[in-house]
């Protein structure tokens, strides 16, 4: 097995000076206030209620929010794992340990949770991950600026999935901008394996979709997360203002 990457992702550019740019949630209840910080100890697995769920391919995701070398990763057994890098005023910021103020989970319900932290000074930040459906699952950030300091940042929605050649890009619609891929998923599970004969998928469709106008996008093999890392710096070491990546629309990755 190949110990690279498959790395999808968007790039997203904001110019924030003191807005929400989305809808905050408020907790009504003080009493499902929790303020879990990353060595508190957590049950952070989370699926769709009954209602919203199916029998086949019912996903659910580990949230890791507590791991300081990375980002903030949703991870589900085969489908990759998913996180929102940022770059700020020119500095790219992949790690929680980098963050100004830690990710802690203020609520979390068995399909949902929400965190809050300051990747820069002043620079506050609500995520709430929610798993809608077995299929969709759903960053939502909310981002605001309490200091003096104008920020300038991009935000790049990234999809990972740790085979080489795991992500088959299939097109990037420019009308909706969705990055359409697939990836298989094999009938072996660590618990109990599934009928082979039954008609269990094994080939998935996948959008990676963002209800703002991305910038550019891209795909790549890589070695690690901080590949990504290193690609974004690069970059912004030939002009900070450049955002366009490889734009890939079809091939492994």
């Amino acid at each position: 097995m190949s110990n690279k990457l498959a790395l999808i992702f968007l790039t997203i550019i904001f110019l924030l000076i003191g807005f929400d740019t989305f809808g905050q949630f408020t907790v009504s209840d003080k009493y499902l206030n929790i303020n879990a910080k990353g060595d508190d100890p957590l049950f952070t697995t989370y699926a769709a209620s009954m209602e919203r769920s199916r029998f086949f391919a019912d996903k659910a995701y580990f949230m890791d929010y507590f791991t300081p070398d990375n980002p903030i990763c949703y991870n589900s057994q085969f489908a990759g794992e998913f996180t929102v890098i940022w770059k700020v005023n020119n500095i790219i910021v992949s790690k929680t340990r980098d963050f100004i103020k830690k990710p802690e989970v203020i609520v979390s319900f068995p399909d949902m949770a929400i965190l809050e932290y300051e990747p820069f000074e002043g620079l506050q930040v609500q995520e709430t991950f929610m798993v809608y459906s077995s299929g969709t699952a759903i960053i939502d950030m909310t981002i605001k600026n309490t200091g003096k300091v104008e920020y300038d940042f991009n935000l790049y929605p990234l999809v990972f999935k740790s085979e080489q050649g795991a992500l088959q890009i299939s097109k990037f619609d420019k009308e909706k901008n969705w990055y359409f891929f697939t990836h298989y998923e094999p009938a072996e599970r660590l618990h109990s394996n599934l009928y082979a004969s039954r008609g269990y998928p094994t080939d998935f469709i996948n959008v990676l979709a963002c209800n703002q106008t991305p910038d550019s996008y891209g795909a790549y093999e890589a070695n690690s997360i901080q590949d990504f890392y290193f690609a974004a710096k690069r970059l912004s070491k030939v002009h900070e203002f450049v955002t366009k990546q490889n734009e890939l629309e079809t091939g492994n990755v």
